[in-house]
């Protein structure tokens, strides 16, 4: 009787550590697979607007409420709003802005993360935290952004963007941050009409259109967004799928394109990328 017992007990003891390990296991894989996480917003000043998913009518942007993925927030004159992820890093919206958050994906056991988020008009100051900075491949990025006619892949830095709908110039710059990071600040802006040609932009430059890096103007490194946002503004938001791969590599196949459009003045990203575009009053037009 007694040795009957030692074998059920040795059999419970078994079956129980079984489901121990199967448990750990389950756990490890849920742990292991990317999550879609959201974005919550931290502050808001003036009128800012969120587009939740399936949805059509904008609603009142409030501190505390969350953004997933494929959700707008657009910012009227003279209002800015902030954004945080999961792993404190932080989008701040500039006003006369749209941002849409593409992809949010995140890794809480090896702490990486795929972030891309798309700026249809305006402007936005991009905090990236130091974590999971680990490429996976060349010319991969784990933070991008986005714009109608490039991409910025970011890798911990504070990256600047803005999008211009009058001229459809696309505007980025690396700001300059303490010298004790660990990690190089840094942007390689590739154009979407020339998707096999990265241009690299470090600390203290910037690019415009992904043409040659030049100095900064202070100017540009403001939250003030002074051009009609457009259409860009309220119209359907659509990444274009070109995006996803110059993030992901490898390059586009095909030969490189040696046309496109021309590199505008750098002198114009101090007054936000060019000025308005003057009605027509003489001449051919």
């Amino acid at each position: 009787m007694r040795g009957r017992w030692r074998r059920h007990v040795a059999r419970a003891g078994i079956a129980t550590g079984a489901v121990g390990v199967l448990l750990s296991v389950l756990t490890s894989l849920a742990l292991a697979q990317p999550t879609h996480g959201s974005a919550e917003i931290k502050s808001v000043t003036g009128r800012a607007e969120v587009l939740r998913k399936g949805q059509t009518q904008w609603a009142p942007a409030v501190v505390g409420a969350r953004l997933i993925e494929g959700e707008d927030i657009r910012t009227y004159p003279g209002a800015q709003a902030e954004l945080e992820l999961p792993d404190t890093s932080t989008l701040m919206l500039a006003e006369n802005s749209r941002l849409q958050l593409t992809k949010l994906e995140f890794d809480r056991q090896k702490q990486s993360r795929f972030v891309l988020a798309h700026l249809a008009v305006g402007k936005v100051r991009a905090a990236i935290a130091q974590t999971a900075l680990t490429l996976v491949r060349s010319r991969q990025s784990n933070f991008a952004i986005s714009t109608p006619t490039a991409v910025a892949a970011a890798r911990g830095t504070i990256a600047w963007v803005a999008f211009n709908a009058v001229s459809s110039a696309t505007a980025m710059a690396v700001e300059p941050v303490a010298r004790r990071k660990r990690v190089k600040s840094e942007i390689d802006c590739t154009p979407l009409w020339n998707p096999r040609v990265a241009t690299r932009v470090e600390e203290d430059h910037s690019t415009l259109e992904c043409g040659p890096p030049f100095r900064t103007p202070p100017a540009f490194l403001s939250f003030t967004n002074p051009f009609d946002p457009g259409a860009f503004f309220s119209g359907i938001v659509t990444v274009p799928s070109l995006v996803f791969q110059i993030i992901s590599g490898p390059p586009p196949a095909g030969p490189a394109i040696t046309s496109g459009p021309a590199n505008p003045n750098p002198s114009t990203i101090g007054q936000d990328i060019g000025q308005p575009k003057q009605p027509c009053t003489s001449g051919p037009c």
